[in-house]
């Protein structure tokens, strides 16, 4: 991970270095998940004086680092807090153009692009995805960034679709044939339509099979 680092001198510049390098690799250790860290003090301080306090824990809000911190004034080391103004990064999918609501994804939709996420509320979909397993569950604008939020995987078993049902009794399984009553994906429990023409709950285990819940 790169991490940049602006800083505002008040007082002392070429004295600073120890702490820089200290605050660096502090920000490092705790935003490790980013590609990219910009940080400022926005506090008036004595960089010269300052040393990390790791008896106490940092705390992250809504883009500001609160740092514990020990100021050593004239021999009396005081506890304190040092308040950084933090950007954070992340390579994102990038929206090429409006996607409407309920299409399949495709790679070529989107640009893969650094982009401060620092306000990002949503979880970001990772680089690994499989673009054809997923729709859209709202329209996305041109420029948006990619979120879990907005994407849903595609249904395995559409409604209607003939399937296998299982019932397992202890080591024995039944196999029947029945009918999907809804879309579904892997995991999820739907209503099927048993041989006998009896609404059934059932788990879905495939693309092509059902367990009796």
């Amino acid at each position: 991970m790169k991490v940049f680092f602006l800083i505002l001198f008040f007082n002392f510049i070429s004295t600073a270095q120890i702490s820089i390098e200290q605050l660096s690799e502090y920000v490092n250790s705790k935003f490790k998940n980013f590609d990219k860290v910009e940080f400022k003090i926005d506090d008036k301080v004595d960089l010269k004086k300052i040393s990390l306090d790791n008896s106490r824990l940092s705390n992250y809000k809504s883009g500001y680092f609160y740092l514990p911190v020990i100021i050593n004034e004239r021999n009396n080391p005081k506890k304190s807090i040092l308040k950084l103004n933090v950007k954070l990064f992340k390579n994102v999918f990038l929206a090429k153009s409006d996607i409407p609501i309920n299409s399949t994804l495709k790679a070529e939709d989107f640009n893969y692009e650094l982009r401060d996420v620092t306000q990002l509320r949503g979880n970001l979909v990772e680089k690994h995805i499989n673009f054809n397993n997923y729709r859209t569950k709202f329209f996305i604008k041109k420029g948006s960034i990619l979120e879990n939020d907005l994407i849903e995987e595609l249904p395995v078993i559409k409604s209607g679709d003939k399937i296998i049902l299982e019932v397992r009794v202890g080591s024995v399984i039944i196999s029947s044939d029945a009918i999907a009553r809804q879309n579904a994906k892997i995991g999820d429990k739907i209503d099927v339509l048993s041989y006998n023409n009896e609404i059934l709950k059932a788990k879905i285990i495939s693309p092509q099979k059902a367990l009796l819940e």
